[in-house]
């Protein structure tokens, strides 16, 4: 089925007010090898006060604002970016979400619970005759996403459409289907929930996507994934201490699902 393949959440790029972790050497290594191309085509509006400035990508998924409007002007995303680490990071999250295919990741019953939507909505969601994307094939999340803010569809909530929705799941092997897309991950990831951070002997976060003995959603209980971040040797953050912190993790992907069920993740940021 089409799209299947995308359903886990695509990652945004945020503005992040505050890093409590920011690899500032790996952030200026990787802006570098950003496509010159789509630095060029971006446009930042920015306020000639700096106390009210205003960002807004005109191509990105994120708009941001603050204080008062003022005399604008229009600045390169490279221009924006050279002036601090922080918001070379975002322009580089944006790339990442906008070029990468970065994904965005919780916990394994959100991703079961995602692809649940995805099939009922692909069954479900009608467009409208003017609205259609020039095909007949089901529509994928990007696509339905699209329809439901347009709001240009019909809902088909017959039996008969009830029947495929039962018929389709049945069909649909959910462990083999994310341990394909765990082990085929893109370039870029943003990771979050709570993790276990431990400093000793290096400093290591832990999530667990699928944690040990979890409870079963719809009867599907998923082997054990985590996923480990790492940072470089001897990095001390004092804000990460030992115990557990509700994070989110924007890194580079080591390796995907291996066989003892670990995906490693190299911090970029950490929020």
């Amino acid at each position: 089925m089409r799209g299947m393949g995308e359903v886990s959440r695509k990652g945004r790029a945020p503005d992040v007010a505050y890093y409590r972790y920011l690899d500032k050497e790996r952030v200026s290594s990787l802006y570098a090898q950003i496509e010159p191309e789509w630095l060029d085509k971006q446009a930042v509006v920015t306020d000639s006060s700096s106390a009210n400035a205003k960002v807004g990508v005109g191509a990105g998924p994120v708009t941001g604002e603050v204080g008062r409007s003022g005399t604008q002007q229009t600045q390169t995303t490279k221009e924006a970016a050279a002036a601090t680490p922080e918001k070379k990071c975002h322009v580089l999250m944006q790339y990442a979400s906008e070029q990468k295919g970065a994904r965005f990741y919780t916990i394994a019953v959100e991703w079961l619970i995602m692809n649940l939507m995805q099939v009922t909505s692909e069954h479900t969601m009608k467009p409208k005759q003017e609205a259609r994307f020039g095909t007949d094939l089901p529509l994928n999340r990007a696509e339905i996403q699209e329809l439901r803010l347009s709001g240009a569809f019909d809902m088909d909530n017959s039996p008969q459409a009830t029947q495929e929705i039962n018929n389709d799941l049945k069909q649909r092997d959910w462990h083999k289907l994310l341990e394909g897309e765990l082990s085929n991950l893109p370039e870029y990831l943003f990771v979050s929930g709570d993790f276990r951070i431990s400093t000793s002997p290096t400093l290591l976060l832990v999530h667990d996507f699928a944690p040990p003995g979890a409870d079963t959603i719809l009867g599907e209980r998923f082997p054990p994934v985590q996923f480990d971040v790492t940072f470089p040797p001897n990095t001390v953050v004092p804000e990460l201490k030992e115990g557990s912190q509700k994070l989110t993790i924007f890194g580079k992907v080591i390796h995907g699902l291996d066989g003892q069920g670990t995906i490693e993740i190299r911090a970029i940021g950490v929020y």
